[in-house]
């Protein structure tokens, strides 16, 4: 991130701390948080692949769509990041301000995982002031972070179309709270994700927990 841009990140994660206060910043911004993503965002800067138009799901309080947007630009073309939780939805609207009122090359919104169109995905975009807006937005890239917390992992990548960019992260610790679907090892996730052409498959560990990673076309 360069100086021009740090004032206005900063701001705008200061207002949304501020406004958000419940929104689970210690978390969000914790060591383990921001390195896995920073690891993500190393990998996909080595690949070179141009990520068009991201979605990432269960993207929480936007700090993953903020890294992409400050440290691949020329790799983003717009990064929509959705979540079930309205709170965390407004909490990202503020903390991408930034990007929000530069034409919406990033915005934040309302939406189940696994009721989503990824050909064309329809759900609500939300404003800081909490209004919604319906939107449309056709991914080229789709990441999450958040394997772990979804019901049936392997049911939603089913629903990825083929030829799609997916970045996927999971974490192996089931006893935090929300983990109820941690892989036990890399070929368990490796298993959960048939892709056509597999970039990436690795994993770091964080303290106490492993962290799984691996990047693929559909």
């Amino acid at each position: 991130m360069n100086v021009a841009e740090l004032g206005p990140v900063m701001k705008s994660l200061v207002r949304a701390i501020e406004t958000h206060p419940d929104a689970g910043w210690i978390d969000a911004t914790s060591d383990g948080q921001l390195n896995s993503k920073r690891w993500l965002i190393e990998r996909l800067g080595e690949n070179g692949r141009f990520l068009g138009s991201i979605l990432v799901v269960g993207g929480w309080v936007g700090v993953l769509p903020l890294f992409l947007l400050t440290q691949l630009p020329n790799l983003c073309r717009r990064v929509a990041t959705i979540d079930i939780d309205v709170d965390s939805a407004r909490a990202a609207d503020v903390l991408l301000r930034k990007f929000v009122m530069d034409d919406l090359r990033a915005f934040s919104g309302l939406a189940d995982a696994f009721e989503l169109n990824y050909t064309e995905a329809r759900f609500d975009r939300i404003r800081e002031d909490g209004t919604r807006r319906p939107v449309r937005f056709r991914p080229d890239t789709i990441i999450t972070t958040s394997w772990e917390h979804l019901s049936d992992p392997s049911a939603w990548f089913a629903l990825i179309p083929e030829g799609k960019l997916v970045c996927i992260q999971a974490n192996t610790a089931p006893e935090l709270n929300g983990h109820i679907s941690c892989p036990s090892d890399l070929t368990d996730l490796e298993n959960a994700t048939p892709f056509s052409e597999r970039l990436c498959l690795e994993e770091q560990t964080f303290g106490f927990y492993r962290r799984l990673m691996t990047i693929g076309v559909k």
